[in-house]
């Protein structure tokens, strides 16, 4: 925790940060009668020196106690910043200019400008300098002196108004790439004096710094829940080497810095913050119901799949007219164009805690209805080949109890007989608790079967002896991964097909709902450590795939993407997922590629800066 003490009796606020010469200064504002800015510098952002290092800002209009929003663009032979000047509810960006970072000199306001702003340091266009500033959109405004300032009326950016309401937007930094202007921002979601904050970037065109070449939809970073209840003032981000460093004051408690991984190209901006990628089949969607076949004519939904005898094989959930889930069968050659699709269901419910009998009554209130509108039966299917059976896990639904997880299994000769001689299902979690989103590793981990499962918010893992379960024993949660409360996924999160294995890790795919939108399902990716599956080693900040395209959105329910099955042809992973509750449809992108990429997300760290005598 940092306190700042001047050496008398009056506390230091900082104001301002900027990086200069492979250093991090840090500028601090004494509270008081006697106002006074002073430098505090360091070589990792993370410790400040005491230096005493005085700084002065002359403003013959201003009184120094009302300066504040320092932003300093280092040129090579000045410091030129913004700063500003706060008087009651009165605010006006003011510009200065410094030949050694000591003092100063007052140019002038900047008329019409009353939100903080930076100017691209060590750029001009047509000779003139470019400046940001945010409100309720990113702007820009241009100058040859530093002095006239031409304020473009077009709108640069500004971000979609939510359940939070209306946003305002902050510019935290300026930075000139090779790629493009790279602007920081923060996004100021509060609606009282307790701020919700998210870091943001876009990347503007050298060229033309009024066309936005890259908006990067998931947030950097924000403010977690448990500085909800604190007032917080974001300071300054700063990029030093290989790390985008945000700095945050929250009152009562000091100055924290946050590190975030970032690296200075575009393809790697776009990963680190943060950005990984599966890339959605132009043949989407892969399969729809068939309105002339009664057992699947209303959704075909949620496929589990698995690639045997140089066949793609998924078994996918389907509704028809009596809205009763049972499975049906599809294969394809390459993955994408399913040239068989069994005319008649493969599974359907058969005992009395899935529906028993063949097609049960179309309608009736059911307190525990799933997606597709269904009234029960067998939903959202996984499947694990181990030696030489296939098990499946699905939800089974009765339509009044608790969906539990139910097992079966086939052996390979049956199944690519296509001779569906299924064992007995037997339930395999406990009774009175919502449970789906099974699935079974398809390798033992020191002498055990690992399967992993979903009770609200959490993926549970649970390790056992034997897959042959006697319907007296079950699953009890012996291991946890929760939603990330300040990410994308922190909701609930569900496991989607069975992890596969790789040489950096297990692959697991996972769906996702967000506080911060809570109508979407959205896909995301972990690795998981090879010999301890509960120790995750990487997890994307950011969703691989969200349902942004028709088939998503234009089904039974809109703004969903729900994975099930994946496969590895060759260099090439397919992910299989749910669109709206109707559809099958499959993302794709280059394996190894993506592996690495998970990799890149590294975790985030929060750091308390040293205390500053």
């Amino acid at each position: 925790m940092a306190n700042y003490h001047q050496k008398g009796s009056h506390n230091k606020a900082p104001v301002g940060v900027f990086e200069a010469n492979g250093k991090i200064d840090l500028i601090l504002k004494t509270l008081g009668k006697n106002t006074q800015f002073e430098i505090e510098s360091s070589a990792d952002g993370l410790t400040f020196k005491t230096g005493d290092e005085q700084i002065k800002f002359k403003n013959k209009i201003l009184k120094e106690q009302e300066i504040d929003n320092i932003r300093v663009s280092v040129w090579e032979d000045k410091y030129v910043a913004c700063y500003l000047q706060k008087t009651g509810n009165s605010k006006n960006l003011f510009s200065s200019v410094s030949t050694d970072k000591k003092v100063f000199e007052h140019i002038n306001a900047i008329d019409h400008i009353t939100e903080a702003g930076s100017i691209v340091p060590n750029f001009k266009i047509q000779n003139n300098y470019v400046l940001f500033y945010g409100g309720d959109y990113l702007r820009l405004a241009y100058s040859k002196n530093l002095t006239d300032w031409e304020i473009v009326n077009n709108k640069l950016h500004s971000e979609p108004k939510d359940f939070f309401g209306k946003s305002s937007l902050i510019v935290a930094n300026v930075s000139l790439t090779h790629q493009g202007i790279l602007v920081f921002y923060w996004e100021n979601r509060g609606a009282n004096k307790y701020s919700h904050y998210v870091l943001r970037a876009i990347l503007v065109d050298i060229r033309n710094p009024e066309h936005v070449l890259e908006k990067f939809d998931e947030p950097i970073w924000e403010t977690p829940p448990q500085w909800a209840n604190h007032k917080i003032i974001p300071v300054g981000v700063v990029k030093l080497e290989n790390k985008l460093l945000s700095y945050w004051k929250i009152f009562g408690k000091g100055l924290f810095v946050i590190t975030h991984p970032f690296v200075d190209t575009v393809t790697k901006i776009k990963q680190n913050v943060p950005y990984v990628i599966i890339n959605k089949l132009k043949k989407n969607p892969l399969l729809a119901p068939i309105v002339n076949n009664f057992w699947e004519s209303k959704a075909t939904f949620n496929p589990a799949a698995i690639h045997e005898k140089n066949r793609v094989h998924i078994i996918y959930r389907a509704i028809g007219e009596d809205d009763v889930s049972v499975l049906g069968y599809a294969s394809s050659s390459n993955g994408i164009h399913f040239d068989v699709r069994h005319p008649e269901p493969i599974y359907t419910p058969r005992e009395s805690f899935e529906l028993s009998g063949p097609y049960r009554p179309k309608s009736r209130y059911s307190p525990f209805m799933s997606g597709g509108g269904g009234y029960g039966g067998i939903e959202d299917p996984r499947i694990t080949k181990i030696d030489d059976k296939l098990y499946m896990t699905y939800v089974a639904y009765n339509g009044w109890n608790t969906p539990r997880v139910a097992l079966t299994s086939i052996d390979e000769v049956s199944f690519h007989n296509k001779d569906w001689a299924w064992e007995k299902p037997v339930l395999i979690s406990k009774p009175n608790e919502v449970n789906k989103n099974a699935c079974i590793l398809p390798e033992k981990i020191n002498g055990k079967y690992v399967i992993f499962h979903r009770v609200y918010p959490n993926i549970l893992i649970d390790f056992v002896d034997s897959l042959a379960f006697d319907g007296k024993t079950f699953l009890k949660g012996e291991h946890k991964i929760e939603p990330l409360h300040d990410k994308w996924d922190s909701r609930k999160i569900g496991v989607g097909p069975p992890p596969i294995k790789t040489p950096e890790g297990w692959l697991m795919i996972y769906q996702a709902v967000g506080n911060q939108d809570p109508e979407r399902y959205k896909i995301g990716a972990m690795l998981l450590d090879l010999k301890d599956p509960t120790n995750i080693l990487y997890r994307t900040h950011a969703p691989i795939l969200e349902p942004d395209q028709w088939y998503e959105n234009d089904g039974f329910k809109a703004g969903v993407a729900y994975p099930c099955g994946a496969v590895v042809i060759g260099k090439k992973l397919i992910v299989y997922y749910g669109a709206s509750d109707s559809y099958v449809c499959g993302a794709t992108t280059n394996f190894d590629q993506f592996v690495n990429d998970i990799k890149l997300n590294h975790p985030v760290y929060l750091n308390p800066i040293s205390k500053i005598n």
